[in-house]
């Protein structure tokens, strides 16, 4: 049985995302910094009503980073999207993820030392119809020393 009332149809997204860096979060509402939260609109042809699903912001951009001498990891490297306010850790491993959405950006990788690089990440949309999911884009990147 329909109720009287019309259903709101969505058209658009909202989302809000958790950064992953404590500096981010203190930018963001309370909401934000309590958890991730998605608001999803997974409107079908025919105008279904839009879900609202709790969702994790999907892994987009991964990287692995090594030194262009010795092809070991380098610990200390760092990267940051587009944004070099939002700076990225590595791990111990040399390896560093992002979280995001569809799109194209500029990823910038470097380390102490060692020379920045760059690369264009085209993160495509994933097969999910409820939560936004990518198909994550990889770079292994070797660093060389600063001359």
């Amino acid at each position: 049985m329909r109720s009287a009332t019309p259903a709101i149809r969505w058209s658009h997204l909202a989302v809000v995302f958790m950064p992953t860096t404590s500096a981010m979060a203190a930018r963001l509402s309370r909401l934000a910094k309590a958890g991730v939260v998605c608001l999803v609109c997974a409107c079908s042809t025919d105008m279904d009503m839009c879900p609202a699903v709790d969702c994790g912001t999907p892994v987009a951009v991964t990287v692995t980073v090594t030194s262009s001498v010795s092809g070991a990891p380098v610990p200390n490297a760092y990267f940051y999207v587009d944004d070099p306010r939002y700076i990225i850790p590595c791990d111990h491993a040399g390896k560093c993820s992002w979280h995001g959405f569809a799109g194209t950006y500029t990823v910038y990788i470097g380390a102490p030392g060692l020379q920045t690089d760059s690369r264009i990440a085209v993160v495509r949309p994933g097969t999910a119809h409820c939560c936004l999911d990518v198909v994550p884009v990889h770079f292994d990147v070797a660093l060389a020393p600063l001359s």
